[in-house]
């Protein structure tokens, strides 16, 4: 398993959040991954077409590189008070558009995801490997390994 348990217990909350509540994404690192791994897990969602904006709109894979390319560029933890209103109204287009999965997202995480596997556990961040294993898989066979990086973070001033 390339996605180590920390990720893996956090990417399953951002499939619980994305299947049951509106999300924005800058809710996503609150779920236990980092600023990077948040872009990631976005880009690779919206490549498989589980994941969407809300209200729905038509998205292009050039509209998806674009979108995660600016989310790399605009850190979600900026101390806006100190920033230019500018980089104020642009951090917020990116990091405060509601998204969800999409029928197909939620198909996959319905299908895969055991509850009771995590239920049962004595700690609230137990993993369910057979989910876990299963979206890897997808993840290589869409040339999207876990832990190969698309969109390097880095913080424009």
């Amino acid at each position: 398993m390339r996605i180590n348990e920390r990720q893996a217990s956090a990417i399953q909350d951002v499939f619980r959040k994305l299947a049951f509540v509106d999300t924005e994404p800058v809710d996503l690192p609150n779920s236990g991954i980092d600023w990077q791994e948040t872009v990631e897990i976005i880009y690779r969602l919206f490549t498989l077409r589980w994941m969407e904006f809300w209200p729905q709109k038509e998205i292009t894979d050039e509209d998806i590189w674009e979108y995660c390319r600016n989310l790399a560029r605009y850190d979600p933890d900026a101390d806006l008070y100190l920033k230019s209103q500018e980089f104020d109204r642009w951090w917020g287009y990116y990091w405060l558009t509601y998204i969800n999965l999409t029928s197909k997202g939620e198909l996959f995480y319905f299908k895969y995801f055991d509850p009771e596997v995590v239920n049962s556990a004595e700690d609230d961040n137990a993993v369910n490997p057979t989910f876990i294993d299963h979206l890897e898989s997808i993840f290589e066979e869409n040339d999207m390994p876990w832990g190969k990086i698309f969109f390097p973070v880095q913080s424009i001033e």
